[in-house]
């Protein structure tokens, strides 16, 4: 399980749903490699922007984890 889902508990929510266990199967889930992805192209307005451009921002978060 990847740290997105261990960290949300979206998994585990979706997990006590009805007929989760039929449809999913868990341990091939677990195999997938998960990925965030962002567009330098989408408008934001952040207040950290002040202080930092969005490049050094946009690597923050690249380089985070």
């Amino acid at each position: 399980m990847n740290e997105v889902q261990k960290e949300s508990g979206v998994l585990d929510k979706l997990k006590a749903l009805k007929g989760f266990e039929d449809e999913v199967d868990v341990e091939e889930r677990d195999l997938v490699q998960w990925n965030f992805q962002y567009k330098k192209i989408t408008p934001w307005n952040l207040q950290c922007e002040a202080h930092k451009s969005r490049t050094d921002v946009l690597n923050v978060l690249q380089n985070a984890g």
